[in-house]
């Protein structure tokens, strides 16, 4: 799919368009980098432990490559992938049988 330009201001542009695997690396250090910020000290390491950045990545790599019955997208600037959205439906949590989420 092509890029669509959607931002620009404060001299920074970028733009939004479906992720492909080859961004799995860049989305999963975005993720990472997020979720450290926003839960140290929050959550306990053992959190953070459990669920690594290699981890991370091949679950984005999947995600990209479709099939999930989801969509990824990337926004993008010049410095390489932003920030991610994954859309789709309603998933159930691992716990939950299927058909009850």
């Amino acid at each position: 799919g092509a890029a669509h330009r959607v931002g620009a201001g404060a001299g920074v542009s970028w733009s939004v368009r479906l992720a492909v695997p080859a961004d799995a690396d860049a989305i999963a250090q975005v993720h990472w980098d997020s979720w450290v910020a926003t839960y140290t000290g929050v959550f306990p390491q053992a959190s953070f432990e459990a669920y690594p950045l290699g981890t991370r990545r091949e679950v984005w790599r999947r995600e990209a490559e479709g099939g999930t019955g989801r969509r990824l997208f990337v926004a993008e600037g010049e410095a390489g992938v932003l920030g991610f959205a994954n859309l789709g439906p309603y998933r159930t949590q691992p716990h939950e049988p299927p058909g009850q989420g």
